[in-house]
């Protein structure tokens, strides 16, 4: 499962979205079975990769995650073991594909939630399927029947090693940091921010 804090082990309360700390047996950072260190699974080289591929099947996503708050701070700050999509779900199936292209293979399977994938070398993308209406709003299904939003203050741009990438906002960024206790990548995060141009409220 991710180490990035969009997505782990999440349950939802009334708060919104809540992620288990450390009792979660699927949270785990990825580690060098040499060392016991952790490692970092996706670097700026591969997240280009990726959203170059899905450029170019024609699929609408977000970086979102910390790979997000990059984005949005313009600069890398924290290793990511993973890399979050928010992903427009009428281009799933195409999405998967060109993941597939990659060598990415299903690991988690939560659809229509959630579904995250591994390529070798302890890569991964967790793809968050985001169904939209008329009016641009959307809508993640939940894992109990409910649901998380996507306002259209939702969606920004940023920038990953000085490419121009379609990412989450910052205020979506701190809705999926509520309602749980902060681990240290998400005060990082939170910290990235804060530190944003008006805390990153006007970016689009």
């Amino acid at each position: 499962m991710t180490g990035d804090g969009f997505s782990d082990c999440f349950t939802l309360s009334s708060a919104g979205l809540e992620a288990a700390t450390g009792s979660c047996p699927l949270s785990r950072p990825a580690r060098n079975t040499a060392t016991g260190v952790s490692v970092t699974g996706m670097d700026a080289p591969e997240v280009i990769q990726v959203l170059d591929a899905l450029d170019g099947a024609g699929v609408r996503h977000w970086v979102a995650g910390g790979w997000g708050v990059a984005a949005l701070a313009g600069r890398q700050t924290r290793q990511h073991r993973d890399l979050d999509l928010a992903v427009d779900a009428g281009g799933l199936s195409s999405c998967l594909t060109a993941l597939g292209q990659l060598g990415y293979a299903a690991e988690t399977d939560w659809l229509p939630v959630r579904i995250e994938l591994r390529a070798p070398g302890d890569r991964w993308v967790d793809v968050h399927p985001v169904a939209f209406d008329a009016n641009g709003h959307g809508r993640q299904a939940g894992l109990n029947g409910e649901f998380f939003d996507y306002p259209p203050d939702a969606f920004a741009r940023g920038t990953v090693a000085g490419r121009d990438v379609p990412c989450l906002s910052a205020r979506q960024q701190r809705r999926f940091r509520t309602g749980y206790e902060h681990r240290p990548q998400d005060v990082h995060d939170l910290t990235q921010l804060d530190a944003l141009p008006d805390h990153g409220e006007n970016r689009e």
